[in-house]
């Protein structure tokens, strides 16, 4: 359910809003087996699966979307990129895991309760918003259009002080 609603929906929000120049969305996609083995193939197949299986009907990630390998998000092998977006970021819900096979050890209040567990990053890259794997993408617009919009404002902000710097030298 969660797979064909969220790959769709990144991919229609990333033609409206991916296609501007610094201030752009991009998605980074980490596959992850730790929520009942719900992503069992090699990384070598995952965009073949996307295209063929789940969602299937020939779909092909936009060109913003990164997908990168497989990836532990909770226990003793999560990578540290998922530790620092839990630590900045608060939990979406307050249920830990309401699933009845947990593939991790230990588990934490910070964890990540199910595959499509989103973070929202701005343009300097700091963790703004987590979203749990109930909230759909197009549920999000507000917050990517504020995002961008804060993102235009300070590159105007900088490239006003940039050339008000090169006038001083005149």
């Amino acid at each position: 359910m969660y797979t064909i609603t969220t790959y769709t929906q990144l991919n229609a929000l990333l033609k409206i809003y991916g296609n501007k120049k610094r201030c752009s969305l991009k998605v980074a996609s980490f596959p992850c087996n730790q929520f009942g083995h719900q992503e069992p193939p090699k990384d070598e197949e995952l965009l073949n699966t996307l295209q063929y299986v789940r969602p299937g009907n020939g779909y092909v990630p936009d060109k913003n979307m990164d997908m990168y390998s497989k990836v532990m998000v909770n226990g003793e092998e999560e990578i540290p990129l998922f530790s620092w977006l839990k630590k900045l970021c608060p939990r979406p819900t307050d249920i830990i895991s309401n699933k009845t096979v947990v593939l991790w050890k230990p588990i934490k209040t910070t964890d990540i309760e199910w595959n499509f567990e989103k973070f929202l990053i701005d343009h300097e890259g700091n963790p703004v918003r987590r979203f749990s794997e109930r909230s759909p993408p197009f549920g999000w617009k507000e917050h990517i259009k504020e995002l961008i919009d804060d993102c235009d404002e300070s590159s105007q902000e900088k490239y006003k002080e940039e050339f008000s710097d090169e006038n001083d030298y005149n």
